[in-house]
């Protein structure tokens, strides 16, 4: 199944697209994973598209699109926003890795 999002670009980290913007999904029958590859394309009227494939046929689908993805990339965004937002662990993920938000 191909997921697509329509101007990527509005979202943080969509501006590169594809670079660096790998979502991650999950189904009824999968646990979270990260997408293998997406495709940026450029309409004929200028918007922007992303698209990337799923597994078909196994339930309903989530899909998260999930930037900056590390604990390091994101101690970097909040250096170039100049100190206007700070990190702060939220919990622990199950593989014992924290969990943090802007």
């Amino acid at each position: 199944m191909r997921c697509t999002l329509h101007m990527p670009e509005n979202l943080l980290g969509g501006a590169g697209c594809p670079k660096g913007f790998l979502p991650v999904f999950r189904t009824e029958r999968t646990d979270w994973a990260r997408v293998g590859e997406v495709e940026a394309r450029a309409l004929d009227d200028g918007r922007k598209q992303a698209s990337w494939l799923v597994p078909g046929n196994q339930g309903a689908l989530e899909t998260a699109l999930c930037y900056p993805y590390g604990l390091e990339e994101l101690d970097a965004l909040a250096g170039e926003l100049g100190g206007a937002f700070r990190r702060d662990a939220i919990g622990v993920a199950q593989s014992g890795r924290p969990l943090a938000r802007l």
